[in-house]
């Protein structure tokens, strides 16, 4: 229930104004946290806990996101090691985006994007970030063939989700 509150947090705070954005990314950090204190095993607890870190340090600004980076990658992947389907795919897809985003300098990496976001990709094939992200990462290596055939993919799933209302965005 904890990483349940965490998420609705989470999508609260996405929603929110700048203030009232940050109050909920805190509350969001806390119960995660708390998810872990009372399961270390517990999956949402990490990536949870990660994905809120992270949209903290958006909203402090860029030189607290940096800060978020070491723990975002850990709570990442100590999910992947109990759960990589998680969130269809999430903690892949959360890393894959965290190596597009981040300068070279800063860890930023395409190649880990493109492997992470692959396996997103083959382990949440319903979740429209995936190839949305995926795409992005492909045409950020100017391979646009299949950048235009992950958004070709992820149009057709969602087409497909028009009768069956399953494609997500997290």
């Amino acid at each position: 229930l904890t990483w349940r509150l965490a998420k609705t947090y989470l999508k609260l705070g996405k929603e929110a104004g700048r203030v009232a954005r940050k109050e909920y990314f805190v509350n969001c950090v806390e119960r995660a946290a708390q998810t872990i204190k009372l399961d270390v095993q517990s999956v949402g607890g990490y990536f949870f806990k990660g994905i809120c870190e992270g949209k903290l340090g958006e909203v402090n600004g860029v030189w607290s996101s940096l800060g978020v980076i070491k723990p975002l990658k850990q709570n990442m992947e100590t999910a992947l090691k109990i759960d990589p389907a998680f969130e269809q795919g999430g903690p892949h897809r959360a890393l894959g985006r965290m190596y597009h985003e981040l300068p070279l300098i800063l860890g930023g990496d395409l190649d880990k994007s493109l492997e992470h976001l692959k396996e997103a990709v083959r382990l949440g094939p319903k979740n429209g970030e995936n190839y949305l992200f995926l795409a992005e990462t492909y045409s950020s290596r100017r391979e646009y063939p299949l950048a235009e055939k992950a958004l070709n993919d992820l149009l057709d799933k969602t087409q497909d989700s028009q009768k069956f209302r399953d494609v997500r965005f997290l």
